[in-house]
């Protein structure tokens, strides 16, 4: 049997999820589409200001300071070319039929930022412009690239804290960032983000390209760790894992002191 062959069971299953988004296709792009694609410039503003979201001891926003240094801006730079070489390699096949370059491309949105924080997630940026100028696809996804730093911050935040996956809490944060984060609302603002820019109307084509993200993303699911541990590894053998650099995080609204009153 043909590598390819192995598709033809999932098509039944393909056309059935596709079918009934296409079917609640209006409802989900105002009710969840919408809200992801606000959602994205909120959290990716927020990640652009340094301010960022602390659960423990107890939630708040903290102020994030980084410092930038020689080692910072390398791993930018790598990351961006981690992306480049992916998008250039795009259309590549590793199993005709089945698997080409571009899911490693589609992982390059996850693991630089998982493994390298601050630095990897920046780089994303210039790395999808560049590979989009390269490839031809430079246009409307203009207006969605902010998705990736709002989504990289997700992955690192869960994720990032802890890749062994050998607690329940790792599984827990992975599987977190994994389908809610990049399967769920990313794929969601992207096919969104098409829709506001016109490159496909909202009937069948947003339930279609929503379906096939999801197929193209779901069935890859264990490359992902494996991407990350492998970059994780080099990443702390040359220093250049996110815990290698120096964060601070202040609280933006800072308790008063015992004994204190506050102004107004």
């Amino acid at each position: 049997m043909a590598w390819w062959e192995l598709w033809k069971p999932l098509t039944g299953l393909f056309n059935a999820i596709w079918a009934w988004l296409d079917k609640y296709s209006v409802i989900i792009f105002y009710t969840l589409g919408i809200p992801s694609f606000v959602l994205s410039y909120i959290l990716g503003i927020m990640f652009i200001l340094g301010i960022d979201i602390k659960l423990k001891p107890r939630p708040m926003l903290v102020k994030r300071k980084f410092k930038w240094d020689s080692r910072a801006i390398a791993v930018m730079g790598l990351s961006a070319a981690l992306m480049v070489v992916f998008f250039w390699g795009h259309a590549i096949p590793v199993i005709p039929g089945v698997m080409g370059v571009d899911v490693f491309l589609w992982i390059m949105y996850f693991a630089p930022p998982v493994v390298f924080g601050v630095p990897g997630i920046w780089g994303l940026i210039p790395g999808n412009i560049i590979g989009d100028l390269l490839v031809g696809w430079f246009g409307w996804g203009v207006i969605g690239y902010i998705a990736n730093l709002a989504s990289g911050w997700l992955y690192w935040r869960t994720y990032g804290q802890d890749t062994s996956l050998r607690t329940k809490k790792s599984w827990a944060n992975f599987l977190f960032a994994f389908f809610v984060g990049y399967v769920f609302w990313n794929n969601l603002h992207w096919c969104t983000t098409a829709v506001l820019a016109g490159a496909i109307p909202l009937q069948t084509f947003y339930a279609l390209r929503l379906t096939f993200n999801i197929f193209w993303l779901v069935p890859w699911i264990w490359l992902y760790p494996l991407v990350t541990w492998a970059l994780e590894g080099l990443a702390r053998k040359y220093g250049l894992h996110w815990t290698d650099f120096e964060y601070e995080w202040i609280p933006l609204w800072p308790k008063p002191k015992e004994g204190t009153t506050s102004s107004t």
